[in-house]
């Protein structure tokens, strides 16, 4: 059965279904084209090629300059699609460049593997209003047998430092926490949501815990 139009606008979030017609709502962009890990339920063996691929300058203000005249119909823009947005290092300034032209809501979603604390302090001072941390496990074993390049131990420390940092500086941004669940982790999956429910909780910030199966 087809949907129809209202359904549709509905579905997406919109007051009516021309509004399609007007300009995107929601955007999905990446200034970085690789990945820093090889996890199992990834594609990124089929991507093409294996040289980093970086937005230039250019391409990016002129992102920039076509949706500050949409800012308030923009609704969000997540600076990510397959890849570590964090292998861009001028991430941070791309995100304050949204912000500065007032766009409502800019995320980005990681792997916390280079999620240092001078890289977690030029996010939280960027305006960047969402995090999605991407971690697929509680133990060191499960974890890098599925997220395979990363360091548990690593990640770990980023991740609970980042929290720590975000709580202390007050700041508003909202931090997400997810896990796709799978064959090697569904075992531990209510230990993991324990754990980042008790260490989200606890510094009065925005949190969110996500699953997703594959």
């Amino acid at each position: 059965m087809l949907e129809s139009k209202d359904d549709i606008a509905k579905r997406l979030f919109l007051r009516d279904y021309n509004e399609i017609f007007k300009f995107p709502k929601y955007f999905e962009i990446e200034t970085i084209n690789a990945c820093n890990a090889r996890c199992l339920m990834c594609t990124v063996e089929a991507w093409n090629g294996s040289t980093k691929k970086i937005m230039s300058d250019a391409i990016w203000s002129k992102f920039v300059s076509n949706v500050k005249d949409y800012k308030s119909h923009i609704e969000k823009i997540t600076l990510t699609r397959d890849g570590e947005p964090l292998l861009d290092k001028h991430i941070a300034n791309r995100i304050r460049d949204l912000k500065e032209v007032g766009i409502k809501k800019v995320v980005i979603t990681t792997n916390a593997s280079l999620l240092n604390k001078d890289k977690a302090l030029e996010l939280l001072m960027s305006g960047l209003d969402e995090i999605m941390i991407s971690l697929d496990g509680i133990s060191k074993e499960v974890y890098e047998k599925i997220r395979v390049g990363l360091k548990f131990d690593k990640v770990m420390h980023n991740v609970l430092q980042f929290i720590g940092l975000r709580n202390s500086l007050k700041s508003t941004l909202s931090i997400k926490v997810r896990l796709i669940e799978q064959d090697e982790n569904k075992n531990e999956s209510q230990t993991w949501l324990s754990f980042w429910k008790d260490k989200l909780c606890g510094g009065g910030g925005r949190y969110s815990l996500y699953y997703a199966s594959t």
